[in-house]
């Protein structure tokens, strides 16, 4: 990740490690993803971690690129990654990715909307 080229890719990257039992996580952002489509993808991708073979990621980690001219985004991860925590550790990435993007429009001065498009009012 310290390539110039790679950090203008647009990403999430997992990294995984194992150090004798604990089994541990990072990531990371590079680049900039529309909030809610990664968010989207994460979900997407929980899924399909159960029921598909993905793409094999060289490095330890799950990747998620972003293809900003085709507006999607493509997914691969290193086989010996086990399924269960990397799920795990995408749903505490979810939120704190829903968590910045609500406190950002909060502040924003946007405030909550309903269903409808409309502020919350309080």
């Amino acid at each position: 990740m310290n390539d110039p080229s790679e950090r203008k890719t647009q990403r999430l990257v997992v990294k995984f490690q194992r150090t004798g039992d604990n089994e541990s996580f990072e990531w990371g952002v590079t680049g900039s993803i529309p909030a809610l489509t990664l968010v989207g993808y994460i979900i997407r991708i929980q899924a399909e971690l159960a029921f598909r073979k993905p793409d094999e990621c060289e490095e330890l980690a799950l990747m998620i690129v972003w293809d900003e001219q085709r507006r999607e985004c493509s997914w691969s991860v290193h086989p010996s990654i086990p399924v269960d925590p990397l799920v795990g550790m995408l749903e505490v990435i979810k939120t704190m990715v829903l968590g910045a993007h609500m406190t950002n429009q909060v502040s924003g001065g946007v405030g909550l909307l309903g269903p409808d498009g409309r502020p919350i009012r309080r």
